[in-house]
């Protein structure tokens, strides 16, 4: 399988990410959130870990994290959902966690997904510590968990 190459994301890329995030609506993510998400990319700096995943010479992912007094938390992690159940989530979670470990060291990964999401987070080790039932949107349930590092 091809490798995902990863850049730190650039405003060149808003479109494309505002595309794979519309692409998961419904499924991943609630109509009400991409105003959320249009803020944050246009609130990063050059400080923030955020990246996009280039496959093919395509942007087809986002996803970055921060760090907070308890750990680190993965941010807006998302991939095309035409490119779902080819490895490439996998590769885009890997990216992030093992950025984590060489710049955090040992320490608890937090998310707060979907519940649609949550299984693929459990088979890579998190953990869910709680979950609001249609917390995100009617039967979207927000599912708070942890990767103990």
């Amino acid at each position: 399988m091809q490798k995902i190459q990863f850049t730190r994301y650039q405003p060149q890329f808003f479109d494309t990410c505002l595309q794979i995030f519309d692409s998961n609506i419904g499924d991943y993510f609630a109509l009400h959130e991409r105003q959320d998400f249009i803020d944050f990319l246009n609130q990063l700096t050059d400080e923030d870990q955020y990246y996009v995943g280039l496959y093919d010479n395509q942007v087809v992912c986002s996803g970055g994290w921060g760090q907070k007094s308890d750990g680190c938390y993965l941010r807006w992690g998302m991939l095309d959902k035409g490119k779902h159940k080819l490895g490439l989530g996998r590769q885009l979670l890997e990216f992030r966690l093992n950025k984590i470990k060489s710049d955090c060291g040992d320490v608890d990964v937090l998310i707060t997904t979907s519940s649609a999401a949550q299984g693929f987070f459990r088979h890579y080790g998190f953990e869910t510590m709680e979950t609001t039932v249609n917390g995100i949107a009617e039967g979207l349930d927000q599912v708070e968990m942890r990767k103990r590092g």
